[in-house]
Parts: structure tokens; C-alpha cells; sequence
């Protein structure tokens, strides 16, 4: 829901800027009122994304770690096969060697 709200607010600035424009052209004197005016409102939008990025970032390192984990998982679990594998191979050696010395 906030990037959606972030998305229609980056849509409105974007509007401003371009009515800031034509009003520059119907009235020079207002560019200092317009440029103090768009630099409140860019900080004022920077504060409310810099949470949100924060947020996004720590998600994308948990989400990386849950990746980790599961990888590290399905390799344990390999591996418990694999040696299984040549436990039973070695067993059926011994046993194939016992069956020949009989």
C-alpha cells in the first residue's frame, strides 16, 4: 500500500514540476518562492522513502538468509545420502568379500 502511495505522490511532484515550469514563464519572479518550495518538499519526501528503503533492504538480507538456509539444508540432507550411499556400498563390499572367502 505505501508504494502505491509513494507512486501517486512521485505522479503529483512530477506535476508540480512541470506546472512550476509554466509558471515561470507567466511569472519570473516566483522561481525563488518555486525552488525553496520544491526543495522542502523533496526532503520532506526523502524522509518518508528512507524508512521504507531501510525496510526493503533488511527484507532482502532476510530473505537472502532464508535462501542460505534452505540451500544449506537440501546440501546437508545430500550429503547424508551420499554417505549413506557408500556406507551401503561399503557393506555389500565387505559382505560380497565375506561371501567369497566362505
Amino acid at each position: 500500500m505505501m508504494q502505491s502511495q509513494l507512486k501517486i505522490k512521485e505522479v503529483q511532484v512530477q506535476s508540480l514540476e512541470t506546472q512550476a515550469a509554466k509558471l515561470r514563464d507567466v511569472d519570473p519572479d516566483k522561481e525563488q518562492q518555486l525552488s525553496s518550495r520544491k526543495v522542502e518538499v523533496e526532503e520532506r519526501f526523502n524522509r518518508l522513502v528512507a524508512p521504507l528503503v531501510e525496510r526493503r533492504k533488511k527484507l532482502d538480507q532476510f530473505k537472502q538468509v532464508q535462501q542460505v538456509g534452505l540451500l544449506a539444508q537440501c546440501l546437508l540432507r545430500t550429503i547424508t545420502a551420499c554417505l549413506l550411499i557408500l556406507l551401503f556400498v561399503g557393506e555389500l563390499s565387505s559382505l560380497h568379500e565375506n561371501f567369497v572367502l566362505i
